[in-house]
């Protein structure tokens, strides 16, 4: 049975409004100044949504969750429980409080030729962590994850006209690939064991002996090299020096 609360379709529209957020700017090319301010308003709006859903999913006793229909492989669903809402918490807040700080350090005047990108990948990037953390299927999540990872990538080369950024920024697009594949091999492996791309089902007990240490060692270099986990973080440096 699909149990589908309110609190969830208002963190799905909150991700929505802060996906698009950067959109209009992209669009008003010839009166981009209005651009960053409605981006603010956009994620500001789509982050004070997405704490009144916390709200109201934190005084129910429920995990709401909805299933959408198939994807080609796996399901498109999605589902609020307390781990989501924890994380949900520094998502929107940063997401709000990042906005607002770059109205001043990367302003539509000083920046006219890159704010517009920085804005829409801005958003994009928010949104997309909201659809990780709310995901309950692998493929879903994998399509999120690269999204996310996608967004860092144009966010890093923002200033695509020193050499530095595209360097780092190309270090972190291979290194962020390399962590997907090894997710995906995750992700399949789990899949073969479960008999499904949900998570969690659990895992089934007469499974091959090697399964839990391949499991081990696929899920710590995929989100190990995601984070920055030593020695995996070649990558972190000049990503964050040139971001």
């Amino acid at each position: 049975m699909i149990d589908v609360s309110s609190s969830l379709w208002i963190e799905l529209a909150a991700a929505a409004c802060i996906g698009l957020s950067g959109v209009p700017g992209c669009l008003w090319r010839r009166s981009g100044a209005a651009g960053q301010p409605t981006a603010i308003a956009f994620n500001l709006i789509g982050s004070s949504v997405g704490f009144v859903g916390l709200v109201l999913h934190a005084r129910s006793n429920e995990v709401p969750s909805l299933a959408l229909g198939a994807l080609p492989v796996g399901q498109l669903s999605v589902a609020l429980d307390g781990l989501s809402a924890l994380f949900l918490v520094p998502i929107l807040l940063v997401s709000a409080l990042g906005s607002l700080y770059g109205a001043s350090y990367w302003s539509e005047r000083e920046h006219p030729g890159s704010s517009r990108r920085l804005r829409l990948w801005w958003g994009i990037i928010a949104a997309a962590m909201v659809g990780v953390v709310l995901a309950r299927d692998a493929v879903l999540f994998l399509v999120a994850w690269e999204v996310m990872a996608l967004a860092a990538f144009f966010l890093i080369c923002t200033e695509e006209e020193r050499p530095e950024v595209r360097q780092a920024s190309w270090v972190y697009l291979v290194a962020t690939h390399l962590g997907t594949l090894c997710l995906i091999g995750f992700f399949s492996l789990l899949a073969h064991a479960t008999g499904s791309f949900a998570l969690w089902p659990g895992l089934k007990g007469d499974g091959p002996s090697w399964l839990p240490t391949a499991l081990f060692g696929l899920g710590m270099t995929g989100f190990g090299l995601k984070a920055g986990l030593m020695p995996l973080h070649v990558w972190l440096p000049g990503a964050h020096a040139n971001a």
